[in-house]
């Protein structure tokens, strides 16, 4: 699962009608007012303001009185991309031209699939969090073994924090840690742009 680190936008101006394509990241569902008021803000009076968004399992998409089902192709890639915690809003300003029914469905769909190659993305996935003390011989043999390690707190004995998508447990084990917990947390692992294809 992908999820976009900071709002990024795209334009495209078609038969002299102008599509801005933005996408925002989005985890709660209960905020979508208040983002769909601030673009309204920032671009005014335009004449649709269509939108889909993914958050966990939820999927929803508003086509603003265009007609057809171009919400729906949003949210499909938005499912093909993998990706989640998203809201896509396309702004457009109507040129006085029309574009017909199935260009002006291609016209959406291109506006979104270029927003979504210049998002700058980043995975998202459960990993093991692990969390211990050390001694410093063994802090120095834990930072060789090359594990991303965070939160340290140096005191008598060492205070770590390591986050791994792989099962350390029999390795740190090895080490003799002392006072291991070990929790799956929910993290951004990996950052990446231009992800689509």
């Amino acid at each position: 699962m992908f999820v976009p680190l900071k709002i990024t936008e795209h334009t495209m101006i078609v038969k002299k009608s102008r599509f801005i394509a933005i996408s925002i990241p989005f985890a709660n569902v209960d905020n979508l007012n208040i983002e769909l008021n601030k673009i309204k803000k920032e671009y005014p009076k335009a004449t649709h303001y269509l939108y889909a968004y993914k958050v966990g399992t939820i999927l929803k998409g508003n086509n603003d009185q265009e007609p057809g089902n171009i919400a729906q192709a949003f949210l499909t890639l938005i499912n093909q991309h993998q990706l989640n915690e998203v809201l896509i809003v396309v702004v457009r300003y109507f040129g006085g031209i029309k574009l017909g029914a199935s260009n002006l469905l291609r016209t959406y769909h291109e506006v979104v699939n270029q927003l979504i190659k210049k998002m700058s993305l980043g995975e998202k996935a459960f990993v093991n969090h692990y969390h211990f003390y050390s001694d410093y011989a063994t802090f120095n043999k834990i930072k060789k073994l090359g594990y991303f390690i965070e939160n340290v707190r140096y005191f008598d004995t060492i205070e770590i924090d390591i986050i791994s998508k792989v099962d350390l447990l029999s390795s740190l084990k090895e080490l003799k840690v002392k006072d291991l917990k070990i929790e799956k947390v929910e993290r951004i692992i990996n950052e990446c742009q231009n992800k689509a294809k």
